[in-house]
């Protein structure tokens, strides 16, 4: 009797609550499947095939697409990777065919 007494003669205390808050981010970085025109495109510039065969499939595979699925390519960038790609290829041979015409 005498404890409680004693306890209940000192003021009380409040308790405050303490929050710990924890946060887990999570960032995850998808891309979306490229587009017909641009799969093509990324195929065959990753193929690094330039015969005959490889650019009339190219052809006929960029052909098949719907004028939607063409623009969607060019407005993605990815004809002008093969824009500058094919560039790249004419300056090679340009510049062995001038080497051929020089050592004559």
């Amino acid at each position: 009797m005498l404890g409680v007494a004693i306890w209940l003669s000192y003021p009380t205390q409040t308790a405050t609550p303490v929050y710990t808050t924890s946060t887990t981010v999570e960032i995850r970085v998808t891309r979306e499947a490229p587009d017909p025109g641009e799969r093509i495109v990324e195929e065959f510039l990753g193929n690094k095939d330039w015969s005959e065969i490889s650019l009339s499939n190219f052809d006929a595979a960029w052909t098949a697409l719907t004028d939607v699925e063409r623009t969607e390519a060019r407005e993605a960038g990815t004809l002008q990777h093969l824009i500058e790609a094919m560039a790249a290829k004419l300056n090679s041979r340009q510049a062995v065919a001038e080497q051929l015409v020089h050592a004559r």
